[in-house]
């Protein structure tokens, strides 16, 4: 379903997060809280900023979810969609190049490699197969005018390859007490790096686990402050975000960039909800911004009510 008609106050906008916003983090939206969206974009602009690709978003906010309101923003926005149609992709492998995407990749693995886990797995026969997937997938993308869901079918393939090569890596690995890694460390979308030390094959079991023991030890804190000082010369930000993982991407990259999709002229107010609101969180950078009223959120049920006393009353 797609909302056509204008609301009643086509100049308020609001954007909204997604995990931890509108769902709980990595689940899906409830019926209620979607129905609740669509009443709300009958009185205000709505509009979806996520960190993730669209394929996830889908797997969260619907399929077509891109086409429901006027504005849809994954990946902070590199995707961009207004009234379901598609303004922009914009791709890190271009902006950076493929050495030092290759720089960045290997130390990472590196790092990932060091880090002592309590589940020793080998898969040597696959390594090599599956680095050359990474980089005929890196030359691919660099050439540029393909589809969203070519990108994601591409994406899919090399994410599946690179998580194999991966596990062969992190055979050697020391025990420790801290949650079992799963595959998917390192995910490349077109906008940026998504790094999660344990892994987003995780269960939710997993995930919850690691979210409290990152909290405790500082995993992912302590690998953004390592990768800063690694990568200094590429100007670019760290963005923890989820439960597991942090993105990596140009400086400026982060979720302000799909303001330039909002002419100033079109609104006058721009409000934002997120839950990861705190320096270092990746809704930071737009919840602080000149241009927008921000909003932290602890929950679907905290947007719903925040939203209704704001637009609603």
């Amino acid at each position: 379903m797609s909302t056509t008609t204008e609301p009643e106050n086509p100049r308020i906008c609001a954007l909204f997060d997604v995990d931890g916003t509108l769902t709980i983090p990595r689940g899906e939206v409830t019926p209620e809280m979607m129905d609740f969206m669509t009443s709300l974009s009958k009185k205000i602009t709505v509009g979806i900023v996520g960190g993730s690709d669209l394929p996830k978003q889908e797997e969260q906010l619907g399929v077509g979810i891109a086409k429901v309101f006027p504005y849809n923003f994954s990946q902070n926005g590199l995707v961009a969609y207004k009234h379901g149609d598609l303004l922009e992709i914009q791709t890190i492998s271009k902006h950076l190049g493929e050495d030092n995407i290759k720089r960045l990749v290997n130390w990472v693995m590196k790092y990932l490699s060091d880090l002592d886990i309590p589940v020793k797995v080998s898969c040597i026969a696959c390594g090599a197969i599956a680095l050359v997937a990474l980089v005929i997938y890196l030359l691919w993308s660099e050439q540029g005018n393909h589809s969203e869901r070519q990108y994601s079918l591409a994406r899919s393939y090399s994410i599946s390859m690179r998580t194999t090569y991966l596990i062969f890596l992190f055979s050697s690995f020391k025990s420790m007490v801290a949650p079992p890694q799963r595959g998917t460390f390192v995910e490349f979308r077109s906008g940026m790096f998504n790094i999660s030390p344990i892994g987003r094959n995780c269960s939710r079991e997993e995930r919850n686990d690691y979210e409290k023991f990152d909290l405790e030890h500082n995993i992912r804190k302590t690998m953004v402050a390592a990768m800063k000082e690694e990568f200094a010369d590429l100007n670019l930000t760290y963005s923890i975000g989820g439960q597991i993982s942090f993105d990596v991407f140009p400086a400026g990259w982060d979720k302000t960039y799909c303001l330039r999709f909002l002419e100033e002229g079109d609104f006058d107010e721009i409000h934002f909800f997120g839950d990861k609101t705190f320096e270092g969180g990746n809704d930071f950078e737009i919840f602080t911004h000149e241009r927008t009223k921000g909003h932290t959120v602890t929950s679907p049920d905290d947007t719903k009510e925040q939203c209704t006393k704001l637009f609603m009353s």
